[in-house]
């Protein structure tokens, strides 16, 4: 099966980036500099429970089976 080189859908830490933009927008600080911002970002990061990352990757299993189901396209989020 062809798979192309970057495929967000089977890649648990993409799950991430809106996990954290979520936390880092309840506590945000509209004058925070581009530093202030990193830390923050950081900060979130490191707080991501061990559980919800463990969700995300026992997840992947099952999207790689939606997409096979799909004939390899991903468009099964719709």
């Amino acid at each position: 099966m062809w798979w192309p080189g970057h495929s967000p859908d089977v890649n648990a830490s993409e799950h991430a980036w809106p996990w954290i933009r979520r936390h880092v927008t309840q506590d945000f600080t509209p004058s925070c500099t581009g530093i202030e911002c990193k830390r923050q970002w950081e900060e979130e990061w490191d707080a991501i429970p061990i559980e919800v990352i463990n969700k995300w990757v026992m997840s992947i299993p099952e999207v790689v089976r939606r997409i096979i189901k799909h004939g390899g396209n991903n468009d099964f989020h719709g």
